[in-house]
């Protein structure tokens, strides 16, 4: 409930503070423990977000990937773009980030990277067109 995710948004701010300060490792183990007090599916979702974003946002795409994948087969599987159109938006921003600039650092990215980057974007597109809009404004 609101409870539940205030607590999330108090602990998220305070290990983004932490994340600025260089001290990643606290933040993500402040919300890894977050993440394992949670009881709701919805709440262990919105954590699992959170961590990911801080990640994404750390630069530490290696870690933000997998926990975006997951996000992204929760989504596809519970259907939250119906219910929750904002919080799929959420997630594929994120994921479309995250994918781009795993792909981008690779000197000769393989096909299916660079496939996946098109496949989240399209996803995005069709979430969110203003998004979209927003992520890749050159549309490139």
């Amino acid at each position: 409930g609101s409870l539940a995710n205030g607590k999330l948004a108090e602990t998220a701010t305070k290990a983004r503070q932490l994340a600025g300060s260089g001290k990643l490792k606290e933040a993500l183990q402040s919300l890894q423990e977050g993440l394992a007090k949670c009881t709701q599916r919805r709440d262990r979702f919105l954590w699992q977000l959170h961590l990911a974003q801080l990640c994404l946002d750390s630069q530490r795409f290696q870690l933000a990937a997998p926990l975006l994948e997951q996000c992204h087969e929760e989504v596809q599987r519970y259907h939250i773009d119906e219910w929750e159109p904002s919080l799929a938006v959420s997630v594929a921003e994120a994921l479309y980030r995250c994918r781009k600039a795993l792909t981008m650092r690779e000197k000769a990215p393989d096909a299916e990277a660079v496939q996946r980057i098109r496949e989240s974007f399209a996803w995005l597109c069709r979430l969110d067109p203003v998004a979209a809009l927003a992520t890749e404004p050159a549309g490139s």
